[in-house]
Order: structure tokens, then sequence, then C-alpha cells
């Protein structure tokens, strides 16, 4: 059995300037004040908050054997950017596997601007530290040229430097972006 109480019977009766039908009134007038100032500030600031500048962390899923030769054909892990994005970390870990073939495991981006192009690579690591259960990143990569654009419409790409991948290894590729364009999004391709 439920058994309910009124306000007045926990607290007391009123004891404002206001009592009875009044004081619900006067009360229910002061909320919908608050009410419309609410609604005054959340036009002011259009519904919605700048997104830029904010974190947006995708991860990509590799195939050893996936990872084309120098080229960016065929070796995309990001889809286009909604927008500019500054992309400022990059996280590579193996599985128990781990990958093969290529000397150096390259990423790249087809900007119209900057660095650009399978032959001008925005991260390097050599593929003989990405065996069994390895993580390299931009702390510790071969090299890298981060923090770098991506321009809206771009993409990320993975890459060997002299050989395709070979094998049944698998690695998760993480990148970290930060918001240039209100709202931009990149997702992650697995390959």
């Amino acid at each position: 059995m439920t058994v309910r109480a009124s306000v007045l019977e926990k607290q007391g009766a009123f004891t404002g300037p206001i009592s009875g039908t009044a004081q619900d009134d006067n009360i229910k007038a002061s909320l919908d004040l608050a009410h419309t100032d609410l609604d005054t500030i959340i036009a002011a600031v259009g519904g919605g908050v700048d997104a830029s500048g904010t974190k947006l962390n995708i991860t990509s899923t590799v195939t050893s054997s996936s990872i084309p030769n120098n080229t960016q054909t065929a070796g995309a892990i990001t889809g286009a950017a909604s927008g500019d994005l500054l992309l400022t970390e990059i996280s590579i870990s193996t599985d128990s596997t781990g990958l093969a073939a290529p000397t150096n495991l390259e990423l790249s981006v087809d900007n119209a601007k900057g660095v650009t192009g399978a032959g001008s690579p925005i991260f390097l690591e050599a593929v003989a530290s990405l065996g069994a259960n390895a993580t390299s990143s931009t702390k510790d990569a071969t090299s890298h040229t981060l923090p770098l654009k991506i321009e809206s419409g771009k993409k990320v790409y993975i890459h060997g430097d002299d050989a395709a991948g070979t094998g049944a290894g698998t690695a998760d590729v993480t990148l970290v972006f930060e918001r240039i364009t209100q709202d931009a999004t990149i997702a992650a391709v697995d390959l």
C-alpha cells in the first residue's frame, strides 16, 4: 500500500505573503517567467553550441593483405571529411599476428594544399616495429607531420612504401581530430 502526503503535510503551511489559490498562481507565474527566459537564451545561441575545437576520434581496422603498395588507390581508411579537421594524433595497434611485407607503413592525405599524395606521407613507421601486439603512435613514430589540416571533402589513406601488405594480421588505426569547422565529421573505413 502506497501512502502519499502533500507538500503542505510534509513542509507545513505556506508562510509567504500570498496563500491558497493566489499562492499557486504566483508560483506558476514565476515558473512561466523562468521558461520564457530559457527560451530567449536558447534562441540567442541558435539552439546549439559551436562545436569547433572539439575532439573527434575514429578507428579503422586494417588487414595487412589489404594495404596497397605506395598508392592511395584502394587504401582509404576514412570517408571524405564533411568540413575542415585538424589531425592531431595517430596510433596503430596490431593484433597477435601483426603487419607484414612493406619496409614502412605510411599514411597520407589527398588535400589540395600542403603535404599531399602517397609520395608525401604524413606518418611513417617501420613495419618491423608493427609485429605481434605492437603499438606505434605520433609520440614514437619514425616520422610524422602532425598536426595537419584535413580539408573538407578529403580523406586519409594507408599504404606501404615499397610493397603491398601480406598476411592476415590486423591493426587498429586510431585517428584523433580537432574540429576546425563546426560539426565537421569524418567516418572510419575498414580495409
